[in-house]
């Protein structure tokens, strides 16, 4: 009696070699090596992307902490060069950082060395937003690029 999968392979005409499927062991192997493979991949991307947003939650926590020159200070040279620090405090405190009860970022995109962030905020007196943050790969760390709250 033939395997199921040996015979759907077979049936299927692909040009594959099946010395490996014949015997379950093997078959066994190589399964378990894709699964490790396969998980290698997810958790290298979950910990690229792990310090991305860990920089991102930094900013915004020094934001809604009222840190505002520290914030100016760790974000990015692009960011630096477009605003001054004078005209970032007052862009920032329009966006009333302070009022944050809670936020939560439920999709990241990356484009080449930019990432985006985008959320959903709660604030203290129970209304809801959303949050967008666009952060910037300069050297080995992720720097604020854009922010906004709405």
């Amino acid at each position: 009696m033939m395997d199921p999968l040996v015979a759907l392979i077979q049936e299927s005409r692909w040009q594959v070699s099946l010395s490996a499927l014949h015997n379950k062991k093997s078959r066994k192997s190589l399964i378990i090596g894709v699964i490790v493979f396969v998980g290698a991949i997810i958790t290298l991307g979950f910990t690229l992307l792990s310090g991305m947003k860990d920089a991102a939650r930094a900013e915004v926590d020094l934001l809604r902490s009222g840190q505002t020159v520290a914030a100016y200070q760790q974000s990015s040279q692009a960011l630096q060069g477009r605003m001054t620090e004078d005209r970032f405090i007052l862009l920032t405190r329009s966006m009333n950082f302070s009022d944050i009860e809670d936020y939560s970022f439920t999709s990241i995109e990356q484009v080449n060395n930019e990432e985006s962030l985008s959320g959903n905020v709660s604030f203290n007196d129970g209304s809801q937003g959303a949050i967008k943050v666009l952060m910037r790969k300069e050297g080995d760390s992720w720097k604020l690029f854009a922010i906004l709250v709405n």
